[in-house]
């Protein structure tokens, strides 16, 4: 048998470092929390995308509809709908530091990219609040002139907002410079989400009575198409990459899913197998792999894996927590760990869900884990080095071959884990 640094040929060594660079590479990256409103047990819950297990628990106000995150990762802000208020967590601590007045009926909010104001749409009040981050004060009122604004992006440069006008059938073009409407676009009936591509040139709007999406230009602030989709469209996100829109549709429980080169459907993924559930939010992972969607019926948060669009894990959190929008964002102090013996809130398990248990591909001794020397044993195997029955987990597809691709699946087990039975 040949030794282990035996020489080998240029593509063996580019597979071998290709696991040791994706290995070394993990530590260099903050860890991604997912922050989720729920607005049945007015909590937030911190998941840790790394092992999709609900890693705190927060208590804010009534009715929590949505969070939203700093560039910095290090303050999530809470809408608290039925007491017109945001919370303000500390994410090193996982602890609420402060809570501020708004306008009626905080449904969504984005945060500036420098990082010192935050934009709260107030769907009951007509208005965008505008807060301070350095004192936690509102410190402007932007009004709109349309009631229901349930959504809010910014543009890339931080100068213009818009808002999804959910009652008046429109999107509003803010400047937020002169802190005034200075368009509005008129769109489907109640949209009540919208999303801009990476480059800011396209946006989307998911009108839920109309069963549709509107995409609209943005240099010239025009509707360009509308695109009908199945069921109730409430949330949209974008691919980071800007190749795909997500789209969570109620009463289906599933997720559309659109190619932004043809702006049209490509199909969807199946979240819950009874067709049905209230699927209220979605979003990305920074690098766009993983899409968490949120089930407000059964409480529970789905993982999609996003390269071959399928439900791959859920994280319960409880049945009547009423899951809603969630952001997901880079954490400089790391998820926070759940104490020893903690129990994790519990729920029924959907009807028939879609989610299945995956091959732990890299695992040699079926413990459904895959360690640093499984994965070495592993690229052994795939450079001839050792047999196959010295790891057969590392042939995912079992075609008595272990190719690059399943060296990267058991990569990506080692670093994140695989999902249990």
């Amino acid at each position: 048998m040949a030794d282990r640094c035996s020489p080998v040929s240029n593509f063996q060594q580019i597979k071998f470092f290709a696991v040791i660079c994706i290995l070394g590479a993990r530590s260099v990256h903050a860890e991604e929390c997912a922050y989720v409103a729920n607005s049945g047990l007015n909590t937030v819950s911190v998941i840790n995308t790394t092992r999709n297990e609900i890693a705190a628990t927060i208590r804010v106000g009534n009715r929590p509809l949505a969070t939203a995150l700093n560039p910095a990762g290090t303050t999530a802000y809470v809408m608290n709908s039925d007491d017109n208020s945001v919370s303000v967590i500390d994410t090193a601590t996982s602890s609420v530091v402060t809570t501020i007045s708004v306008g009626g009926f905080p449904n969504d909010a984005v945060v500036h990219p420098n990082g010192q104001l935050v934009y709260v749409a107030n769907r009951g009040s007509g208005s965008v609040s505008v807060i301070q981050t350095s004192t936690n004060q509102v410190v402007a009122t932007l009004e709109i002139g349309s009631n229901g604004p349930a959504g809010i992006v910014l543009t890339l440069d931080g100068r213009h907002a818009y808002t999804a006008n959910a009652a008046e059938n429109s999107v509003s073009l803010l400047d937020l410079d002169t802190h005034t409407a200075r368009l509005t676009i008129p769109v489907g009936e109640q949209p009540f989400d919208l999303a801009l591509t990476p480059d800011g040139r396209t946006m989307y709007v998911a009108n839920v009575f109309s069963h549709s999406l509107s995409i609209i230009h943005t240099a010239t602030n025009t509707v360009v198409d509308r695109l009908r989709v199945e069921g109730d469209p409430t949330a949209v996100a974008v691919h980071p990459d800007g190749s795909r829109v997500y789209v969570a549709n109620v009463p289906l429980g599933n997720v559309a899913v659109l190619d932004t080169t043809s702006n049209r459907l490509r199909g969807s993924i199946a979240i819950r197998g009874d067709a049905g559930g209230d699927i209220s939010g979605i979003a990305l992972t920074a690098d766009g792999t993983a899409a968490y969607v949120t089930d407000f019926v059964y409480g529970n948060v789905f993982v999609v894996d996003t390269a071959r669009e399928r439900v791959i894990d859920f994280v319960s959190i409880g049945n009547g927590a009423g899951p809603e929008r969630l952001a997901i964002g880079e954490i400089p102090s790391g998820c926070p760990v759940p104490p020893t013996g903690t129990p994790t809130p519990t729920s029924p398990a959907p009807p028939t869900p879609t989610a299945t248990v995956e091959p732990c591909v890299g695992d040699c001794d079926g413990d459904r884990t895959v360690a640093v020397d499984e994965l070495l044993q592993g690229v052994n195997v795939s450079l001839g080095n050792a047999p196959l029955d010295s790891c057969r987990g590392a042939d995912g597809d079992a075609d008595g071959n272990v190719t690059i691709d399943e060296l990267l699946l058991a990569v990506a087990a080692t670093l994140v884990g695989c999902a249990q039975p």
